[in-house]
């Protein structure tokens, strides 16, 4: 009986060791992968669109610099017509939904849809 109390004793202590520098190691790593999303991560997305959508409006701007407008302005009887019709918030709505379908193929188990 003692021999088999010894080896009992010897995997337990061996098990709580291992068990132990594992749950230390799990801790330890929650800890890192706990300040890349709260600190750096946030950081370096702000910088990343900040830089992204400063090349647009200096895109945007000079191409509305050159006297050409990209926006459709509806005046007389086709503003009239238009705002009645509800056009631009029924386009509105079409790119929303747009938009949207295309947020949903980006989701793995949602893009069936």
């Amino acid at each position: 009986m003692g021999v088999i109390g010894a080896i009992l004793s010897f995997l337990s202590g061996w098990f709580a060791r291992l068990l132990g520098a594992g749950a230390i190691r799990a801790v330890i790593w929650k800890g890192i992968i706990y300040a890349l999303f709260v600190a750096i991560l946030p950081t370096v997305l702000y910088n990343l669109f900040s830089l992204i959508l400063q090349e647009f409006l200096s895109i945007a701007s000079s191409y509305g610099s050159q006297g050409q407008s990209i926006v459709v302005t509806f005046t007389g009887f086709i503003g009239w017509l238009a705002y009645n019709l509800k056009i631009p918030e029924a386009f509105s709505m079409l790119l929303s939904a747009l938009a949207f379908r295309v947020t949903i193929s980006f989701i793995p188990f949602l893009n069936k849809i």
